[in-house]
């Protein structure tokens, strides 16, 4: 995950990822604790949306290899109602992207 400083709280990162791990597991039927979740801070006014700095979080899920639409199109609705729940943003501000794993 990317994370601009002063976005997110830092403590609220754990709740993130493990909630993030729950969904994941839930709609990939496997265990949570093999989920990895990593943050990346970017440093306050590097990015930019409309000349201000930017507020977006950007979630980079891979997913199996063959997960059929569905099971992609749950993931990323999920976890963005998740990520908005928790950090109070828009759905504007967060971007969820599925690629398939490497094989």
């Amino acid at each position: 995950m990317i994370v601009h400083e002063g976005v997110i709280a830092e403590a609220l990162q754990p709740e993130l990822a493990a909630g993030l791990g729950r969904v994941y597991a839930e709609i990939f039927e496997v265990p949570a604790a093999e989920i990895r979740a990593d943050f990346t801070l970017m440093p306050r006014g590097r990015f930019f949306t409309a000349g201000r700095p930017s507020r977006s979080s950007i979630i980079a899920c891979s997913v199996p290899v063959g997960a059929n639409d569905a099971r992609r199109q749950r993931l990323l609705a999920e976890i963005t109602a998740l990520w908005c729940e928790l950090t109070g943003c828009t759905p504007h501000d967060v971007v969820v992207t599925a690629a398939d794993a490497r094989s």
